[in-house]
């Protein structure tokens, strides 16, 4: 929730921000999401955590969005009201009444007449199959309905209260930080799928940019080949920000940079063409 219950997405481009961060976060930390809903002082996600790095995922995405909403200006004070929360599903009825749950939020609010008018909620990635993130997973969610009808007739049955409410569930806990979460160590990362040398020179070839332009920095002069070698570097090759500042020759701050310049403008010519294609070679 937003600090002071204020408003943390005030546009389309703030959700989109957001949206970008938990897109980039998910694969990274092997993250699965099923289900998401963006309010305007809050957000659920519903996620399958593979690798015991939800914390770390968590960190990504709140701190990645806290840096933009600063950058944006009209800000003053932290962004996000404390640590996230976390409720752990416990079973498949739990499951699926917070499927309907999240859908439902903007029509509990009274921001929509019904779930379907929604337009940053996963449910469109339900009916119409449209995939704003590519870390969404609907497959699994709809085998547990039986389909899509069933699925929209059961959000219908919790949206008129015909539904009894999950054993060991209370609306309420979703606010609340548990006393005692389960840790357990997060594994080691998984290798790199390539070396630094190897995201460089993908960076070339999918930009036409030489090397030497990658690393060449003018103040006023926007370069989106750099912003991307340093997303890439991060992305395919594991690097941190502390190594590929290291092999750009740049300051540490200067690669954060780089990345809010890339969220900012992902959706923009000719980053769009170039980022579809260097994920289309993962």
């Amino acid at each position: 929730r937003g600090a002071r219950r204020a408003d943390v997405f005030r546009t389309d481009d703030d959700c989109a921000a957001f949206l970008t961060l938990v897109d980039d976060g998910a694969p990274r930390f092997q993250v699965d999401v099923h289900a998401f809903a963006l309010m305007p002082n809050h957000f659920h996600l519903l996620v399958v955590s593979q690798g015991g790095r939800l914390s770390d995922f968590m960190a990504f995405v709140l701190g990645g969005y806290a840096r933009y909403v600063n950058a944006r200006g009209g800000w003053d004070g932290p962004v996000w009201r404390g640590r996230f929360k976390s409720v752990q599903v416990h079973d498949d009825a739990f499951w699926d009444y917070l499927v309907a749950y999240i859908h439902l939020n903007p029509v509990r609010a009274g921001l929509v007449d019904g779930p379907a008018f929604a337009r940053w909620t996963s449910l469109d990635s339900y009916v119409h199959g449209l995939r704003p993130l590519r870390c969404l997973h609907t497959d699994l969610v709809l085998q547990g309905y039986g389909g899509l009808a069933p699925m929209l007739r059961y959000m219908d049955d919790v949206q008129r209260k015909r539904v009894r409410l999950p054993e060991g569930y209370r609306e309420d806990d979703l606010w609340k930080v548990p006393r005692h979460q389960p840790r357990r160590a997060p594994p080691p990362p998984p290798p790199a799928a390539r070396t630094a040398e190897q995201a460089l020179a993908e960076v070339c070839e999918v930009t036409g940019v030489s090397r030497d332009r990658l690393f060449h920095s003018r103040r006023g002069v926007p370069n989106p080949a750099a912003w991307l070698a340093a997303w890439w570097l991060q992305e395919a090759a594991g690097q941190t920000q502390r190594e590929v500042a290291r092999l750009m020759g740049v300051a540490q701050p200067g690669v954060a940079q780089r990345g809010r310049l890339l969220r900012a403008h992902a959706d923009q010519p000719p980053l769009v063409t170039w980022m579809a294609a260097l994920r289309a070679r993962r």
